[in-house]
């Protein structure tokens, strides 16, 4: 008998993706793009070859540009190779094989992941849908108020109102990633973008001159970059969904960072081959120091910088962060860190 020369699919996926990466470059080269460019490497990510051009490991060499005289070195690292979803003019796109980035660096300033909510009511009866917290000068106490009672002014120094029927965001700031002031910063450019994502929203001091993370990144990377799907899990006090947002720029969650821990989401990503090559031969632990993690700020790069993640911890009114000496652990959204996103340039 005869043997014949049969394709797997994986075969065929394999030439199938080879073609995809030879007709991206060529594109890349018929277009008159530098292979090192930002609009070379869009064309090669969104022709699902990306994987065949780039690997894990590679740097992207961009610009951080605070203002006219101080402008530094950005490297971007490639972190894995993903499946995406992007919405392109308001339509959900497909692509696949495309390079996760990270800034190597951290920005150059501290934001809040979300500020205090401090939202003072001031109606003289309870409205439905709202949550009521005294405060006496000492202790926040959540308020069973019907809708049309009298709200107790004269037992409390404040009464704060909320959407949550806990104090959290009101002492802490919102753990939520949907509603934080960290998504609004590192997905806009410029001043005046800054606005409540809910009513009983409170934004940082001077929010409205406060210029959008995009600001200080290059032109061909911002210009081209489309929002992809991002998913991210509440705390159990804020509802304890899994929501998906559209983001340009986004903070990695905890377990994209191959850290283990019981009160994080594995929902919100599997682990990155960059992170699982980094802390191969460390033990996970709920918490603890890696200083592998440790990130430096790109404007001062041996100044190691404390960095905000994406991922709240689902028990409590906190968010995750990696210290300077590559401590993981979580603390009040409130607190105001530096932050090295991710994107996928597609």
């Amino acid at each position: 008998m005869a043997l014949m020369d049969v394709f797997k699919e994986a075969t065929q996926q394999e030439i199938l993706r080879e073609l995809r990466a030879q007709s991206g470059l060529i594109s890349v080269i018929a277009k008159g793009y530098d292979i090192s460019s930002w609009e070379a490497l869009f064309e090669i990510s969104r022709s699902g070859g990306a994987d065949k051009i780039l690997s894990v490991g590679d740097q992207l060499i961009g610009t951080y540009k605070i203002d006219d005289t101080h402008e530094y070195s950005c490297p971007w690292d490639v972190i894995d190779f993903r499946d995406v979803t992007a919405k392109v003019n308001g339509v959900e796109v497909e692509y696949k094989n495309v390079p996760l980035i990270q800034m190597h660096y951290t920005g150059h300033e501290n934001q809040p992941y979300d500020p205090a909510e401090l939202t003072e009511a001031t109606e003289t009866t309870a409205q439905s849908d709202v949550f009521y917290c005294g405060f006496d000068g000492t202790n926040y106490t959540m308020l069973s108020l019907a809708a049309g009672s009298t709200i107790p002014y004269g037992d409390y120094t404040k009464v704060y109102k909320t959407p949550y029927n806990s104090v959290n965001a009101i002492r802490y700031g919102n753990s939520d990633w949907a509603l934080s002031w960290l998504r609004q910063y590192l997905n806009n450019s410029g001043t005046g973008w800054a606005q409540k994502t809910h009513d009983y929203d409170v934004l940082p001091n001077d929010a409205e001159n406060i210029k959008g993370f995009l600001t200080y990144l290059d032109a061909g990377l911002v210009d081209n970059l489309h929002p992809v799907k991002v998913l991210t899990k509440q705390s159990n006090w804020a509802g304890n969904q899994l929501l998906e947002t559209w983001d340009k720029l986004f903070p990695l969650a905890v377990a994209e960072m191959n850290m283990s821990h019981g009160a994080v989401s594995t929902e919100e990503g599997e682990p990155t081959a960059f992170y699982k090559a980094l802390l191969e031969s460390e033990t996970k632990k709920p918490t603890g120091t890696y200083p592998a993690l440790i990130k430096y700020a790109v404007n001062a790069n041996t100044s190691a910088q404390t960095v905000r993640l994406r991922s709240s911890s689902l028990g409590y009114a906190y968010v995750w962060f990696v210290s300077r000496s590559g401590y993981v652990t979580y603390d009040n959204p409130m607190n105001g860190y530096r932050v090295a996103p991710a994107c996928y340039p597609v």
